[in-house]
């Protein structure tokens, strides 16, 4: 599989750090670089954190970026590189390759988040490397991608139909979460900027910033992919960067900005 949240064990302990307005929240962990928590203030999380003991090479679930390619390199655990009331910055370890990765978080208003991931390098022409940012969804989400512009779905591993693992609506391609059937290791994509994740207590909606301009240098050719796999309870909703080769002065930046809309009074 080329995309995997495995179940496996919340980090005992974390030292998080965590961005509030008071209308919305989102909590990282710098040992991980794994959004542990973003949703409302007042506790309706759309990400699943899994419980990771102290030690231990396990998967935390959440929200987490991920650098795909040749010289893909572990993000964590990173420094506060920066921090105010309303921004963080977070510094990895420089790896093996020269690569360098940092997380942006920004709160942009009552209900408007960026999250912005940046790869350093200085050496020359390292790669090529794309990012790729994967949630982890709660059993009782809908994730949703509309359908403006002829974005179409696609099945690209565990199923040769896109039936029964997506409804199409008249705006929408609609993914339940647990799916309708048993899905084993099903991986979907499209080719379009905005992925929803949807709860009782409202939507949450994730945007790539700078879209690019055709799906060839996409890996999958999908800046989206979604991830159903029964037997682990594993199901997953990814947005991800071209290609690209990273060199001193030409990072590579991946940015989403979030917005998180209330159902009903709030």
């Amino acid at each position: 599989m080329v995309c995997t949240l495995a179940a496996v064990v919340l980090l005992m302990g974390a030292d998080l750090e965590v961005l509030d307005n008071g209308a919305i929240r989102v909590e990282m962990d710098p040992a991980t670089l794994c959004v542990r928590y973003a949703g409302f203030a007042d506790g309706a999380n759309f990400v699943e954190p899994l419980a990771v003991e102290e030690g231990e090479n396990g998967d935390p679930g959440g929200l987490q970026a991920h650098v795909l390619g040749p010289a893909a390199c572990a993000l964590g655990p990173a420094e506060v590189a920066a921090r105010g009331e309303d921004r963080l910055l977070l510094r990895g370890p420089e790896n093996e390759n020269g690569l360098t990765a940092e997380l942006e978080l920004t709160l942009l208003g009552k209900d408007r988040f960026r999250y912005k991931a940046r790869l350093r390098s200085e050496r020359e022409g390292v790669g090529p490397c794309a990012w790729r940012v994967i949630m982890r969804a709660r059993p009782d989400s809908t994730f949703r991608v509309p359908r403006d512009g002829g974005v179409e779905m696609r099945s690209l591993a565990g199923t040769g139909t896109l039936r029964p693992y997506v409804v199409q609506s008249v705006r929408y391609w609609l993914m339940p979460v647990p799916p309708t059937g048993r899905a084993t290791e099903v991986l979907l994509g499209a080719f379009t900027p905005a992925v929803q994740t949807e709860r009782e207590a409202g939507l949450w909606t994730r945007r790539v910033m700078l879209m690019p301009r055709s799906a060839e240098r996409v890996p999958q050719q999908s800046t989206f992919l979604c991830l159903l796999d029964t037997p682990t309870h594993s199901y997953g909703a990814a947005l991800q960067s071209p290609w690209q080769k990273v060199a001193p002065g030409e990072p590579l930046v991946f940015t989403e900005e979030w917005t998180f809309d209330r159902r009903g009074p709030g």
